[in-house]
């Protein structure tokens, strides 16, 4: 919906789309000799010597920050829980996979029961 003042914005707006700015030859020359005048006064800045980035700080640019570093560790703690103590289905689905159950210990079977017969008596 317009308002009547748009439609003399709108003859106006038409009017100045067909006129082609013409910018004087003169001005358009020195306006280029300012714009070269001042790009050669700058100077590019030194940067500060680099020292040689430490292993940590390329595995943490490598790995994408924090976020990368996060999702990493979550993966990891996911993965050692699901490795430890395995739902059901998973552990289902490796019995499947190798056709038998198979468990891993670390310590001696019966370890810790010495210690109980100990303190008894």
């Amino acid at each position: 919906m317009k308002r009547p003042n748009d439609d003399m914005l709108d003859a106006l707006f038409s009017e100045a789309r067909q006129q082609s700015p013409d910018v004087p030859n003169d001005l358009m020359a020195r306006v280029l000799a300012d714009a070269h005048h001042v790009q050669t006064k700058t100077s590019v800045v030194d940067k500060w010597p680099q020292r040689p980035q430490r292993l940590r700080d390329q595995l943490y640019d490598m790995l994408g920050g924090w976020v990368g570093l996060g999702g990493l560790t979550v993966a990891t703690i996911a993965g050692l829980w699901i490795g430890v103590a395995p739902p059901a289905g998973v552990e289902d689905l490796a019995v499947g996979m190798l056709g038998e159950e198979v468990s891993l210990s670390i310590l001696p079977s019966g370890f810790g029961f010495e210690a109980e017969v100990l303190f008894d008596g």
